[in-house]
């Protein structure tokens, strides 16, 4: 696991950059999630000040400046506080919910016709695709000019409403 002290430091040795993405754990305790990905993400810092790393990509959700609790994307922003505090520069993507995600949804689709999302059918929203995600680390990633910290969002072409996201499916 990358977060595991010895993996990360292995990891990182000689590298410049770092892509940071805390994997989903069933077994987190959500009553504690906050600590979870902050805990999972302190191995890394410190490998990262050990290692010299130069740059960091890390993958966030939108939510920086709410100032109420929103589970997973809370736990997360403060994972990415962790490792803006190493002064490592560090570009934070902040993403929408992500399209794969509906593909959930795709056997009820088929088999009852039914697709179902908890806000207004014809209410168009952000989504992003993991290709979408994917291009734009890849682009900071490969390139090593930029320094500071600062967050990016990330959104997909076009906002689209649950109609247009059944029929996508």
């Amino acid at each position: 696991s990358h977060g595991d002290a010895a993996t990360i430091a292995k990891a990182l040795n000689g590298a410049d950059a770092l892509f940071w993405l805390i994997p989903p754990d069933p077994f987190m305790a959500l009553n504690r999630v906050d600590e979870a990905y902050a805990d999972f993400t302190k191995p890394a810092t410190k490998a990262i000040m050990k290692c010299a790393v130069k740059r960091v990509v890390s993958v966030c959700g939108i939510g920086r400046g709410w100032n109420k609790e929103a589970g997973l994307v809370t736990a997360n922003i403060k994972a990415d506080d962790v490792l803006a505090r190493t002064g490592v520069a560090l570009r934070t993507l902040m993403m929408p919910s992500f399209m794969e995600n509906l593909l959930r949804q795709a056997p009820t689709i088929q088999e009852k016709g039914l697709f179902s999302l908890p806000i207004l059918p014809a209410l168009k929203a952000p989504l992003v695709a993991t290709s979408d995600i994917a291009a734009v680390a890849a682009k900071f990633l490969m390139d090593g000019t930029w320094t500071g910290q600062a967050d990016v969002p990330v959104r997909g072409p076009e906002d689209i409403s649950p109609i247009e996201m059944a029929e996508i499916l």
